[in-house]
Parts: C-alpha cells; sequence; structure tokens
C-alpha cells in the first residue's frame, strides 16, 4: 500500500490498472516491471484525466526491440507524446523552463507512488552533443522507468503518424 499524505491519514491508491500489451513484452519486461509499469500508467492516467491534458505514452527501447530482447534492461524507455508538456525550443539549454514542466508533472506522479526520481537536465553545446533531458522514476523494487519529453517540432497530426515515422520500434501504451 502507497501512504500519500500521511498527515491526515490518507492513502493514495491508484485504480487498478492493466496495459494491453503483447505476450513477448510482458515477457521481456519480466513480473516485477510489468507490475511497475500497470502502476505507473494508471497514475499517469488519473492525473491526465485530472489535469485534462492530452497525451500519450510510448514504450521504446529494449524492451520492445527484438534484437535486444533476452537481455539485461538497464531501465524501461519511454516517450511521453503531449503538444501542453512538449519541449517549444528546438535548442534545449539547462534551466529550460517547458523541460522543468515536464520534470514536476512526472514528479508528482513518482511522488504519489513512493519512488524516488532522478532529473537528466537538457543539454545543446553541438547538433551532435545534445539531449532533451529526462526524467527517470526509480520504484523500490525493479528496473527504473526513464520518460523521454518530445519537441514540439517532432509532433504529428496523429500519435499514431509519430510512431510511424520513429527509426525504431515503439508500442503505444495509452
Amino acid at each position: 500500500m502507497i501512504t500519500y499524505g500521511m498527515e491526515n491519514g490518507e492513502k493514495f491508491m491508484p485504480r487498478q490498472f492493466e496495459l494491453k500489451l503483447a505476450t513477448e513484452v510482458k515477457q521481456e519486461l519480466g513480473p516485477q516491471n510489468l507490475e511497475n509499469l500497470n502502476k505507473f500508467a494508471g497514475a499517469l492516467k488519473e492525473v491526465l484525466e485530472e489535469q485534462k491534458i492530452d497525451g500519450h505514452l510510448l514504450l521504446i527501447g529494449g524492451t520492445v526491440m527484438p534484437e535486444k530482447q533476452g537481455t539485461f534492461h538497464k531501465d524501461i524507455d519511454l516517450i511521453f507524446y503531449s503538444e501542453e508538456l512538449s519541449l517549444k525550443n528546438a535548442y534545449i539549454k539547462e534551466e529550460d523552463e517547458d523541460f522543468a514542466k515536464f520534470a514536476e508533472f512526472f514528479k508528482k506522479i513518482g511522488d504519489k507512488l513512493g519512488w524516488t526520481e532522478e532529473i537528466s537536465e537538457p543539454y545543446f553545446y553541438h547538433f551532435a552533443y545534445c539531449f532533451d533531458g529526462s526524467i527517470k522514476l526509480k520504484p523500490k523494487d525493479g528496473v527504473p522507468l526513464e520518460i523521454l519529453p518530445i519537441r514540439e517540432d517532432s509532433l504529428k497530426n496523429s500519435v499514431n503518424e509519430y510512431v510511424e515515422q520513429l527509426d525504431r520500434p515503439a508500442v503505444i501504451l495509452s
């Protein structure tokens, strides 16, 4: 049970939520990481509904790449596709306001779940040496979830169109 707002004795319990994933992806995640991803996705869904934000969570990286299946994954890579929480500047630097808003949004979800976070600030030194930033949410058990923002100039007409143009496999979770 996750405790939240202990001064009032309140408990935070995300609604039961289960992602619809292919058997291969579930097996690749393993039971603990699948449970964590379901908890996170359920909490995210609740917060998106509360704040009336349109957003989609995409699973990317080794867990969905056939050539990396069956190997150890240090984290679960996710992209959060949302116009409201996208990065507006093409050349992102530390202390970017849009990234701060993105990181704070996910930090609150991590706090609700009782998870710790690690924020990697964005930087731009050169086209070949840049990073849009990320936030890793670390559950007590299992590997961290690393959430990457999307830049406004990468948004498409739909999340499906965005996934189609990616140069790597992705699974739309929500």
